[in-house]
């Protein structure tokens, strides 16, 4: 059988090696209209359909983002340290934080604490409040399940496939989130798009 060999990319040169030689592409939701406009591009020089395309992003349905969002400081640290400061400057963000070798106390790097609540803790030296919300509306999909099923919406609008929806917790498989998605959010996507929309849980369509 035909094994699907995903390619995950985020950087130009990438993207079009993997529209060229990939089944699929993983990318994150970061510039994804100038990601899937150069993916249609690179498919239409080849001769090709644009691959199967799957975006990962954070996830969580919740009524409370003020209350919640904190829990994604360390992330969005870990964010500003692969990404560079200068992405965020160019969306009039000034942050600095510690470079990609700093260690939390038990070890670990800021995504992958075992003491989630002092890695809270460290993190808001950099991470304020304010931009914990933005991060979790915007880099990431945290909100009530009509504003996650909206961005699952403008997703689809735009081509993607299949999103990954990742969590915040490193060592726990996300029950939670998956049932609240699949009870509160994918009903609300169906009933907009009449898409047979489903979950693939035995699949890495929900990883930690």
């Amino acid at each position: 059988h035909h094994v699907p060999i995903f390619c995950a990319a985020d950087g130009p040169k990438m993207l079009a090696l993997a529209v060229e030689i990939g089944d699929g592409v993983i990318t994150n939701n970061k510039n994804l209209v100038k990601k899937r406009a150069l993916m249609s591009s690179v498919a239409k020089e080849l001769g090709i359909a644009v691959p199967y395309h799957s975006v990962g992003i954070s996830t969580r349905v919740t009524n409370d983002i003020q209350k919640d969002a904190r829990v994604l400081k360390p992330y969005a640290a870990k964010y500003i340290q692969r990404e560079t400061p200068e992405f965020l400057e160019g969306l009039g963000f000034r942050i600095k934080v510690p470079d990609r070798d700093f260690k939390l106390p038990d070890g670990m790097d800021l995504a992958h604490a075992t003491d989630v609540e002092q890695a809270i803790e460290i993190a808001s030296q950099w991470i304020t409040d304010d931009f914990a919300v933005w991060f979790a509306q915007n880099l990431a999909m945290w909100g009530d399940a009509k504003f996650v099923a909206g961005r699952m919406i403008d997703m689809w609008k735009q081509g993607v496939n299949e999103i990954l929806a990742r969590t915040d917790g490193a060592f726990t498989f996300p029950d939670e989130v998956a049932e609240a998605i699949a009870s509160d959010v994918i009903p609300l996507v169906r009933e907009a798009t009449g898409v047979p929309v489903g979950m693939a849980r035995t699949r890495a369509a929900l990883a930690t």
